[in-house]
């Protein structure tokens, strides 16, 4: 587990090499700390509204006035204001040097890719176990 913290702590790390100021690595950085919270919370929208239908009667810890009319209305201007703000964060900054629009897009992506790669790793090997365990059974 170290081994793979201090591996991607330096592929991280690499935004300050790539960029042309300390202050567009940081700011790219963040860019994609707030873009990979924003996909958790569109995670999160969906799977309110998902979860209202696979066990309408289950008790929450919370309640949506409304009932479901209400818990979509919330959900969709929750999400409506996740992909706007997803959306500009692929708009780099005017006023710090990030070497050109193209740069900080390849960048961008690239980072996010970066980010999100290990997680998806994670969930295809657990599928795979899992399908493995099904067949043992079986």
């Amino acid at each position: 587990m170290l081994i793979l913290q201090a591996v991607l702590v330096s592929v991280i790390c690499m935004a300050f090499f790539t960029m042309p100021s300390v202050n567009g690595s940081y700011w790219l950085l963040t860019d994609l700390s707030t873009q990979l919270y924003i996909m958790m919370y569109l995670f999160m929208f969906f799977a309110a509204i998902v979860l209202k239908y696979k066990f309408p009667v289950h008790r929450a810890g919370f309640k949506i006035p409304g009932g479901i009319v209400g818990a979509w209305i919330v959900c969709l201007m929750g999400i409506a204001g996740c992909l706007l703000t997803f959306m500009i964060g692929f708009i780099p900054p005017a006023n710090i040097d990030v070497g050109g629009f193209l740069h900080y897009e390849l960048m961008f992506a690239g980072g996010l890719f970066v980010m999100i790669f290990p997680v998806m790793g994670l969930y295809a090997f657990e599928a795979i176990q899992r399908t493995k365990g099904k067949q043992e059974y079986d």
